[in-house]
């Protein structure tokens, strides 16, 4: 007999046990997880750091000559690329190095 799509995957509700972080849709793993984010020459850096440009890059409207230097850095989600809020631009990490 053919099943209903919504019957294929039944949840025994009554033997559910329930996660204690589940409710507000975090895990404790995703708590302890930080993102450690480096410059090219491998130095950590933190929010509100200021980076310089170690090579000249073109791209669309922005031009960023080498020595540029950017203040006030933030991070995103992905660790190899900061945010620079001052300018609206999103960064690699791997052309800049901690000023």
């Amino acid at each position: 007999m053919w099943k209903k799509p919504w019957e294929e995957d039944k949840v025994d509700w009554d033997n559910y046990e329930w996660n204690e972080n589940e409710e507000d849709g975090t895990t404790q793993d995703d708590e302890d997880e930080q993102i450690v984010v480096k410059d090219s020459n491998g130095n950590v850096l933190q929010e509100g750091d200021a980076v310089i440009a170690i090579k000249d890059i073109k791209w669309k409207w922005v031009s960023i000559k080498r020595w540029d230097k950017f203040n006030n850095i933030s991070f995103t989600d992905d660790e190899g690329l900061i945010y620079i809020p001052k300018q609206k631009l999103y960064l690699k990490t791997e052309f800049f190095k901690k000023a």
